[in-house]
């Protein structure tokens, strides 16, 4: 097998897994997760100041993905990185 064959084989393999991920992911948003999904939703819906995301590792890639594509949902959202000790936030919540 050349090695551009096999690169390709491989692609196409990642490919297949991360769909049938999805397949599943979207399986589980209709069955077990449909409430809970709905009422994050709602939650972020309602949302009047900013979401804050973080994460570490892949987990931040996704959150940094999440805060660059919330103003398309017109949600303000910020990312920050992970800091090696507790954060304790204190929210007010007023109407403006």
């Amino acid at each position: 097998m050349k090695s551009a064959e096999k690169k390709s084989q491989i692609g196409e393999s990642v490919v297949r897994i991360e769909a049938e991920a999805l397949r599943e992911l979207a399986a589980r948003i209709r069955g077990p997760m449909a409430d809970a999904f709905d009422h994050a939703l709602a939650l972020l819906h309602a949302c009047k100041g900013r979401v804050v995301v973080t994460g570490m590792g892949k987990s931040g890639i996704i959150a940094r993905k999440v805060a660059a594509s919330a103003p398309r949902a017109r949600l303000r959202s910020f990312c920050i990185p992970p800091r090696p000790f507790m954060v304790i936030w204190a929210c007010w919540f007023a109407e403006t």
